[in-house]
């Protein structure tokens, strides 16, 4: 006879939402901390970067560029990326070709506590590259922030099977418990406010959930849609409390708790209407 396994203890629980729900809840709230974002690419300041786009179209350094680019020259170069002469090597044409023929370009604009981050994507059929700030778990943690990486961003290539796992990653979309807030929508300053400062002041008439995700670590993040208009689709990643959709009519803001699959569906869907150029099949 198989003996059924016992475990020697009980989960811990996410303690406000068991409360909230009336039945326990496990915690889920430390998973973001097991799937982090990595790289192990170069970070390029705006520099590096713009020479990495123009060689990615040109092949190689012109005589002229390396004037003035001697840095620039050997981050990448140091990458992998170039080599002595100044062309492409072999995985560097391969890492560079989504930037010289885009089949759609991805741009995550993302804070936290006042601090601006970004995410940039290129796809081709086949590969991403992406240029990555401080991801969603990193801001988190500020001490976690490499040093000397101010104003640059990470070289990262995937596959394109990899892409959604690891935007996700960056974005910090991970099991959370849902929670509807209430009020649910309230002056935008408010909650541009608490955005700015986690010790502002709560809406009035809050209640139990939203004093908890007031109370939880920020990361409002944002797709653009239309470059033209900066206008895109915008979620609150906030901490245990989970993730809201948020919408902001005029000086009115509205946060809708959405759960994590329903968040990682979204965000794939977007990405394909980008990718496809269709309209998103979610609103």
């Amino acid at each position: 006879m198989t003996e059924m396994y016992v475990p020697t203890r009980e989960p811990s629980l996410e303690e406000v939402a068991s409360r909230l729900a009336g039945v326990p809840l496990e915690r889920l709230s430390g998973l973001r901390a097991k799937q982090p974002f990595a790289s192990d690419g170069p970070w390029l300041d705006p520099a590096a970067a713009s020479l990495l786009h123009r060689v990615a179209q040109n092949g190689r350094i012109g005589r002229l560029e390396r004037s003035g680019n001697g840095a620039s020259i050997k981050v990448l170069a140091d990458a992998g990326l170039l080599d002595s002469a100044g062309r492409l090597t072999p995985g560097g044409k391969v890492i560079t070709r989504p930037l010289d023929q885009p089949a759609a370009v991805l741009h995550f604009r993302a804070s936290s506590l006042g601090q601006a981050t970004e995410l940039q994507v290129w796809l081709d059929g086949t590969n991403a590259l992406m240029l990555a700030g401080p991801s969603a778990g990193v801001l988190a943690s500020p001490s976690e922030i490499p040093a000397d990486t101010a104003g640059k961003l990470q070289l990262k290539f995937v596959s394109l099977h990899e892409l959604f796992p690891v935007l996700a990653a960056w974005l910090g979309i991970s099991p959370a418990w849902n929670l509807p807030v209430s009020p649910a929508a309230f002056p935008v300053e408010i909650l541009n406010e608490r955005h700015r400062d986690s010790g502002a002041p709560l809406p009035e008439g809050a209640d139990e959930a939203l004093s908890y995700a007031w109370s939880q670590p920020w990361f409002l993040w944002h797709l653009v849609m239309d470059p033209a208009t900066d206008e895109g689709v915008g979620y609150l990643n906030a901490g245990g409390a989970g993730h809201y959709r948020v919408v902001a009519d005029e000086d009115q803001a509205t946060l809708a708790s959405i759960p994590s699959a329903n968040v990682y569906r979204h965000l794939v869907d977007l990405v394909e209407s980008v990718r496809f150029q269709r309209p998103p099949r979610f609103a």
